[in-house]
């Protein structure tokens, strides 16, 4: 897909319902030394690959970091979603609803994920030194998953809904 290609146009959308995603608060991380463990290394050992485990521990912050800085939902908003239950005619209504309309309200969603997956990305140290050709690879072979683990945040295994 040519990345200049314009998004659709959402204009048609009806949008009551959706709540809106907010940008959350840049968080200021002290780094926590020796933040994994690695059996008997020290910091000047070399690990999987030649690394340092400095470097590993380095490159783990950065991207806890990066992580917490993009959320869409802070843990207190999860807690309070997850108990949330839907009326029955709130239900009824969602069931009412056309099947592309709710592909629509899907697909809205999961672009807002993406475009914090994005933000995730960027501020992970060396991404942005990346030729672009490599970013767009990257973010479109690995995206789904990154949405898809920021998910599991939101589900509750107690009463298997999701918070979403």
């Amino acid at each position: 897909m040519d990345s200049t290609q314009p998004s659709p146009d959402q204009s048609g959308l009806d949008m009551s319902g959706m709540k809106h995603i907010k940008q959350e608060p840049v968080y200021d991380l002290t780094p926590v030394p020796n933040l994994f463990s690695y059996g008997g290394y020290q910091d000047s050992q070399l690990g999987p690959n030649n690394v340092s485990m400095g470097e590993l521990d380095r490159i783990a912050q950065n991207i806890i970091k990066s992580h917490l800085e993009t959320c869409q939902y802070t843990t207190e908003e999860l807690q309070q979603l997850a108990w949330q239950t839907h009326s029955y005619e709130e239900v009824k209504m969602y069931q009412n609803k056309p099947r592309d309309v709710l592909w629509q309200q899907c697909a809205i969603q999961i672009t807002h994920a993406i475009q914090y997956v994005v933000e995730f990305a960027k501020r992970i140290s060396g991404f942005m030194e990346l030729c672009q050709n490599d970013q767009i690879l990257l973010l479109k072979s690995g995206c789904l998953e990154v949405v898809l683990v920021r998910m599991c945040r939101a589900f509750n295994p107690l009463n298997n809904t999701c918070a979403l």
